[in-house]
């Protein structure tokens, strides 16, 4: 059988031509992060979507110019790749309309994950607006917390709401979805939007069904008791008679009671010490 040249020269063209094409090129992104305020341009490489060098500090930092709140990323536990938190990064920016915004995680709290989140916020932005949202792996919870005109919106209520709805991707070890669903929704209310809150739907239907069966308890217990002769009747249909004796009385001691004036001060909420602010989670 004679075998045309012209064929074998166009099938091993082809086989080249496949091979370059399945070839991954290289795409080079440059991203600037701030870290502790001082400015440097990192340069990562990607390929095929994953990160083939990392020079990264898992620490970003980003100011907003108009607001002069913050955007921060402080992945200590490291559950995030380096894409991920350039993605998640960009996301929360805009965040920083309303209030300083942080994703934190961490795996060496030997405290509850609600004073871990209560430290960490009053330590970076005292009082002011804003809010975190932790993933707690030594607690296995995500926790939302917020202070200042945030937590005004972004309440403890809302708080497990979000995180009732996005626990489940940590569960699956997918903490960039968790975080980036639970920012999206800390955003959505802010911008005054609803999200969907099914375990609170579900708890007031409960709780209405059982205010329902007790306050009909109530009413067939009330309808099935005899009546009551009232105080009237009673005393219409009784010869009454009243004698008082002699009283005298006798004194067995005394003692002095002090009660101090209070001072002007209080220990309510002043300007000083004490905690402020709320939040919510979920375990995972």
């Amino acid at each position: 059988m004679k075998v045309n040249k012209k064929y074998i020269l166009l099938i091993i063209l082809t086989i080249f031509t496949f091979n370059i094409y399945n070839v991954k090129a290289y795409e080079i992104t440059d991203y600037t992060v701030i870290d502790n305020g001082n400015s440097e341009v990192n340069t990562y490489t990607f390929e095929d979507n994953n990160i083939i060098n990392e020079t990264d500090t898992n620490e970003y930092k980003y100011t907003n110019e108009e607001t002069s709140y913050t955007a921060s990323i402080d992945d200590k536990a490291n559950l995030l790749t380096i894409e991920e938190r350039v993605k998640l990064f960009e996301e929360m920016k805009p965040l920083t309309k309303y209030g300083h915004i942080a994703f934190v995680s961490t795996d060496n709290n030997y405290s509850s994950v609600e004073s871990f989140a209560d430290s960490y916020y009053h330590n970076a932005y005292g009082t002011q607006s804003g809010t975190i949202f932790i993933i707690d792996m030594s607690n296995r919870k995500i926790y939302i917390f917020s202070d200042g005109d945030n937590y005004r919106t972004v309440t403890s209520a809302k708080a497990y709401s979000i995180t009732d709805n996005t626990y489940t991707y940590a569960t699956n070890k997918e903490y960039y979805n968790c975080a980036s669903y639970s920012f999206r929704q800390i955003n959505t209310i802010l911008d005054g939007g609803k999200i969907a809150e099914p375990m609170r739907y579900t708890s007031n239907i409960f709780i209405a069904l059982a205010l329902a069966f007790f306050f009909s308890f109530l009413y067939i217990l009330a309808k099935s008791r005899m009546n009551k002769a009232s105080v009237r009747a009673i005393t219409n249909n009784c010869d009454i008679e009243f004698e008082i004796g002699e009283t005298s009385a006798i004194k067995t001691g005394q003692h002095r009671v002090y009660s101090p004036q209070s001072s002007g001060g209080s220990s309510g909420g002043g300007g000083g010490g004490g905690s402020s602010g709320g939040g919510g989670g979920h375990s995972f």
